[in-house]
């Protein structure tokens, strides 16, 4: 019985061999071994040369944690990793992945929230530090595919929201073995929303401002007086923001507001990043997606030209009126009386605070405020109206000049 078995065995196993060498075949020479249906040798440059049309090599499958008990492994050792889904070879020194990116062990976990801050539009998202993340990457959505990289940031800011509205957001932490199985929850509620006609403090210092309702716009009723006074000699462009006082009087910064150059008028006092323009200058204005923050208190922005063309429409009597307040013609009076209209607005407050140019100048003959609309490379608009005209003007000036500055609700 027992020779009735081996023999069976050995049967079967002749069997198979044959039909594998059926099938396949094996080629070895001095070039090296090749496996493939076709007979041919295998290339020059190969040891073993394995080719098919319906098949592939199947390479040792295993865990992270498999792959790093491995004794010694040879250099140049190649593994599938399951855990990151990635070919892994041994390089010498440690385990990379075809790029020759090191290696995490496994996927990170999910940050956890940290405290957000809000506005009445815009929320700063933040959450902790993941052991063992390369990054983080956040969503409207939760959705990981389609989510912003914010590489190593754990911050995001928000704008564009409506105040007193619940928003939920969503993160993840990533290596190069993929994202977190799961995300973090974030969620935060604006803040209240700004009731027009009520004063506004400035958190930054304290500073409180008149605001007033002119049609659907809501400005804030003084010349912005934020920052660190520096006289012209010493000039703005050092960290934090610098502000210029008329007549270098840092008395006059209480009464006309302060002067800013248009690169300081335009940086982020959160961020110290400066903005882009915004808009072009053409006649077909339209509404920026994002607003320019710059020098104002959050929630409020530097008006476009499209906004204070709003302003004199609304002062002429109807929004909807065109010509000629989207005219692009320069130095030039907008309207009939629109100016003259703004300054007796008791809320607006348009006092004649005069320039600077290389000079102090106009005191007490024109008023002057920066938009956020750049005219080219060196030049930037503005509005200015005088004393004795009734008309709204508009021009350009080289942007080392300093303005005042008003400060429009988000």
């Amino acid at each position: 019985m027992k020779t009735y078995l081996m023999s069976i065995t050995k049967f079967s196993l002749i069997l198979f061999l044959t039909f594998i060498f059926y099938f396949l075949s094996f080629h070895s020479d001095a070039q090296g071994i090749s496996i493939n249906t076709s007979g041919a040798a295998s290339d020059n440059s190969a040891m073993l040369d394995v080719s098919g049309t319906n098949k592939g090599v199947l390479i040792n499958r295993m865990t992270a944690n498999q792959r790093n008990a491995i004794t010694s492994p040879a250099t140049g050792l190649l593994i599938y990793n399951t855990d990151c889904n990635n070919f892994n070879y041994f390089n010498g020194v440690a385990w990379v992945d075809m790029v020759g990116n090191a290696l995490s062990v496994s996927m990170p976990d999910a940050p956890t929230a940290a405290s957000h801050s809000s506005s009445q539009t815009q929320i700063t998202w933040n959450w902790n530090t993941v052991s063992g993340a390369a990054g983080y990457k956040w969503n409207t959505t939760n959705t990981f595919s389609t989510a912003i990289d914010m590489g190593a940031a754990l911050t995001k800011t928000e704008t564009g929201l409506t105040c007193n509205t619940p928003y939920t957001r969503y993160v993840w932490a990533y290596n190069n073995c993929g994202g977190s199985a799961s995300s973090s929850t974030l969620t935060q509620t604006t803040s209240s929303c700004f009731i027009c006609g009520t004063q506004l403090t400035d958190t930054r210092d304290g500073k409180i401002y008149n605001t007033t309702l002119i049609g659907a716009q809501c400005w804030i009723a003084q010349n912005l007086n934020f920052g660190k006074y520096v006289t012209l000699a010493t000039g703005q462009g050092a960290a934090g923001t610098q502000k210029y006082c008329y007549g270098d009087n840092p008395d006059n910064c209480a009464v006309y507001g302060g002067f800013y150059e248009w690169a300081q008028m335009m940086t982020d006092t959160i961020t110290g990043i400066q903005q882009t323009s915004c808009n072009g200058t053409g006649v077909s204005q339209v509404k920026c997606s994002i607003p320019v923050q710059g020098v104002c208190p959050v929630g409020w922005h530097i008006p476009s030209h499209y906004e204070l063309t709003r302003l004199e429409r609304v002062l002429a009597g109807s929004d909807s009126l065109s010509f000629p307040y989207d005219t692009t013609t320069c130095y030039t009076q907008l309207g009939i009386d629109e100016g003259a209209k703004l300054k007796a607005n008791p809320g607006f407050a348009a006092l004649m605070g005069g320039y600077e140019d290389g000079a102090w100048s106009h005191i007490n003959q024109q008023s002057y405020w920066w938009s956020s609309t750049q005219k080219n490379g060196t030049d930037g608009w503005y509005r200015w109206l005088y004393s004795t005209d009734a008309h709204v003007w508009r021009g350009y000036i080289s942007m080392p000049s300093a303005f005042p500055v008003r400060c429009l609700l988000d």
